[in-house]
């Protein structure tokens, strides 16, 4: 959770002024959507390692699940990339 928390302080301190952290120990496709309900003022940002094929279809994928099915935004990044390569 500390990752979690120092993400949201990081990104507060660039400018982004409501930031939440959760950490979901449920189904997480069906938690995320469930969280964010389809509240036009909420984004959902996660990462994706970015299985294809096979990989793919034999462990599902969280983030395809919520980018069709959540009611709101959906930031997506490779989890091997990092966003700004000077932090």
């Amino acid at each position: 959770m500390n990752y979690l928390h120092d993400v949201r302080e990081k990104l507060q301190k660039q400018g982004v002024w409501s930031v939440e952290e959760d950490l979901i120990k449920e189904h997480a496709p069906e938690a995320i959507i469930e969280s964010v309900g389809h509240d036009s003022d909420k984004m959902v940002a996660m990462t994706t390692h970015g299985y294809s094929g096979i990989a793919r279809w034999v462990m599902g994928s969280v983030t395809d699940r919520v980018v069709r099915h959540a009611g709101v935004p959906v930031l997506v990044v490779r989890a091997n990339q990092s966003p700004d390569k000077n932090s």
